[in-house]
């Protein structure tokens, strides 16, 4: 009779963890709680990815439910407007912006955009009171108003989405940072989505804004890193001037000389190819055109000829081959955040000395060569200062 009910008990176990198995699935997890876990977060699949990017996705915050999710970032970004004009203080809007980036990364990627698109087409607005500021790997440190924070944000998140918006606001935007976010966001997505062509394309666009050239903002400075990626070496040039001695160098001039100085080293045959195509090239800024001539590189094909017929000139402006003779070969770079480019690669003291070395052979031979008679100045000062380990100006 014990025995029988053993018998019996083991077999309701049996039943019973059975039932368990069939509720449970194969994972010993309940069939709910299993669609929580497997529920795949989203990737980065354009835009970069930091510590600061919404990419990110905090795993313990669930995904907000469709129209449930898409209100929410309405509502939240109704009551930022309200906030801001009431005078919200800096400290406060920085708070209220973080708490609109938490809020999407709640939401997956297509849904996120679709909510940021929706509040852009209503066309509100409200100055935040901050800067244009540019963080790490391009996201927005500050932004100047409500709509830009939230192209920020739409580019960190659907990329097909936020490139079809963005075409379409490049087309009727007044505002050139909200035209900078969304070169950015196309950039971002290039070449995967966005051709070369089609960013160049919409860089010229911007500098046909006679409105934004003769004021450029912030933003629209900071534009001109998408001219790198396009390889816009025609767009940017004309505006390279030098300025009189002693006088700050204007703003667009600067930014123009900045981004032809980086494409001379991320794509040096674009620059190189103006240059022997028309012996003018930046004939109206003698002073940058030196700039650019000192990052030519000797050991490669096409640049050590370039030095040489520059060398060679007898057109120089006054000054001009000074200049050149006291910064080349030059290793500076320019460091700072940008909207889509990462830093040059080189500029490390291994490559620059084999630069220098590479300069000093071949001015060494070009020192005893008839033809440079003209220039033997020129050479015998940069050699003089490779030689002596001073290469490294200031």
């Amino acid at each position: 009779m014990r025995r029988k009910k053993i018998v019996a008990v083991a077999v309701l176990a049996f039943v019973f963890l059975g039932v368990l198995f069939i509720v449970a699935g194969p994972g010993g997890v309940w069939l709910g709680r299993a669609k929580e876990k497997t529920t795949s977060e989203p990737t980065a699949t354009n835009g970069p990815v930091s510590e600061d990017s919404s990419l990110i996705r905090n795993q313990k915050q669930p995904f907000a439910s469709g129209a449930e999710g898409d209100s929410q970032v309405l509502r939240r970004l109704s009551s930022i407007v309200s906030e801001l004009r009431k005078g919200a203080a800096p400290s406060k809007v920085l708070q209220l912006l973080d708490e609109l980036r938490r809020l999407i990364r709640t939401l997956p990627p297509e849904r996120a955009a679709a909510a940021l698109i929706a509040f852009l087409e209503t066309g509100e607005d409200q100055p935040t009171g901050l800067d244009f500021e540019i963080g790490g790997e391009g996201v927005m440190k500050e932004t100047p108003t409500v709509r830009t924070a939230v192209l920020d944000l739409l580019g960190q998140t659907d990329p097909s989405q936020s490139v079809a918006y963005c075409r379409t606001l490049l087309r009727s935007t007044a505002s050139a940072d909200e035209y900078a976010l969304a070169l950015r966001n196309l950039g971002w997505s290039c070449p995967a989505l966005v051709g070369r062509d089609e960013l160049a394309r919409d860089f010229r666009d911007m500098l046909a804004r006679n409105e934004w050239i003769s004021q450029p903002s912030r933003g629209f400075l900071e534009a001109f890193d998408v001219a790198v990626v396009a390889g816009a070496v025609d767009a940017v040039a004309p505006l390279l001037s030098d300025r009189p001695l002693g006088e700050p160098e204007p703003p667009l001039s600067r930014a123009a000389f900045v981004a032809l100085d980086r494409m001379m080293l991320s794509q040096p045959e674009l620059v190189v190819g103006n240059f022997k195509g028309d012996p003018s090239f930046l004939a109206q800024a003698p002073f940058h055109r030196a700039s650019i001539m000192a990052r030519l590189d000797p050991r490669v094909s096409g640049q050590k000829e370039l030095l040489e017929s520059y060398l060679l000139r007898t057109n120089h402006a006054a000054g001009e081959i000074e200049y050149f003779s006291e910064v080349f070969p030059n290793p500076n770079r320019f460091s700072s955040n940008r909207l889509v480019t990462g830093a040059e690669k080189g500029g490390s003291m291994v490559s620059q000395d084999a630069v220098d070395r590479a300069v000093l052979e071949v001015f060494e031979q070009w020192s005893s060569d008839p033809r440079f008679v003209s220039a033997k100045a020129t050479i015998a000062s940069v050699m003089d200062r490779l030689q002596s380990g001073d290469a490294r100006h200031p």
